[in-house]
């Protein structure tokens, strides 16, 4: 499974360079990447560098700017597994079709969306009501990615659950 990990926001340098922005939370994640793809082209990254947020990145066959000027505003995938994440962090490719439920087993429905505002990513939930909460420590209970479930703490989901019309 390929997933988005960023967007070459320009060239670096002449000798072929790219500089992207990252769509992952901690772009240090982009050093265990071998390979990226553009649409469905395959290419092998020589080397990554991070500086200030973003990823600087020599990919094999792009050797001089007017090259790499061609993945200008190119988004960026990268194999799932090639990703490494740290324990209590989630790719939203993972969480994103997972059932949600409340401690008390009542399920709220399918986690469909994660809105990126920047203090708390929001989760958008399709069930009998659709509703949308912001993913905070003190709400999550469990986390199981395998099985595709969340549990919620009921309490702290009923202070901070948003019920759309």
């Amino acid at each position: 499974m390929k997933i988005l990990i960023g967007k070459v926001v320009k060239p670096q340098g002449i000798k072929g360079e790219v500089k992207i922005s990252s769509a992952i939370d901690d772009p240090e994640q982009f050093k265990s990447v071998t390979h990226f793809y553009f649409g469905e082209k395959r290419m092998e990254v020589k080397s990554i560098r991070v500086s200030s947020g973003f990823v600087f990145a020599q990919i094999d066959g792009i050797s001089d700017r007017d090259k790499a000027e061609t993945l200008r505003n190119w988004e960026v995938y990268a194999d799932r597994e090639e990703i490494f994440v740290p324990s209590g962090s989630y790719l939203i490719a993972d969480l994103v079709g997972c059932q949600i439920y409340l401690d008390d087993g009542m399920a709220v429905g399918e986690l469909t969306e994660i809105l990126q505002y920047g203090a708390a990513d929001v989760f958008v939930v399709h069930g009998k009501k659709d509703v949308q909460f912001p993913f905070l420590k003190d709400l999550v209970q469990k986390v199981d990615v395998d099985a595709k479930t969340i549990v919620l703490k009921k309490t702290r989901f009923n202070e901070v659950v948003l019920y759309e019309d």
